[in-house]
This record gives C-alpha cells, sequence and structure tokens, in this order.
C-alpha cells in the first residue's frame, strides 16, 4: 500500500511539473486561434475595407486589452 501511495505522488508531482508548459501551448494555441479568425474576417469582408478595418480594430481592442 505505501508502494502505492508512493507512486502516486510521484506520478502527480510529475504531472504538476508539466503544468506551465501545459499552460503555455494552450495560451499559445489560443492566441494563434484569435489571429487566425481574425484573418479570416479581415479576408471575409477585403471587398469593404473601412468597415473591415473599423470590426478589426472592435475586436483587436476586446480580445486583446491593455
Amino acid at each position: 500500500m505505501a508502494e502505492a501511495t508512493i507512486f502516486w505522488m510521484v506520478g502527480m508531482e510529475e504531472i504538476f511539473s508539466c503544468f506551465p508548459e501545459i499552460l503555455a501551448m494552450i495560451s499559445s494555441s489560443i492566441v494563434l486561434m484569435q489571429s487566425y479568425a481574425l484573418m479570416l474576417l479581415f479576408r471575409l469582408l477585403k471587398s469593404s475595407f473601412a468597415t473591415s478595418l473599423v470590426i478589426w480594430l472592435c475586436l483587436y481592442r476586446v480580445l486583446m486589452p491593455d
């Protein structure tokens, strides 16, 4: 029983040591998806450049607050 507990604790320690890397991967993929969505929106609205610029700036303010 003690061996199983030690094994579980070591396993949990390894999982928690990977947490910062996992969070970094998730956050970078979210930023990538946001920029991809903005690029797609920009392409869809390219026919009206002024409209797409206004919408792009609004989305940029919402998605990337200072």
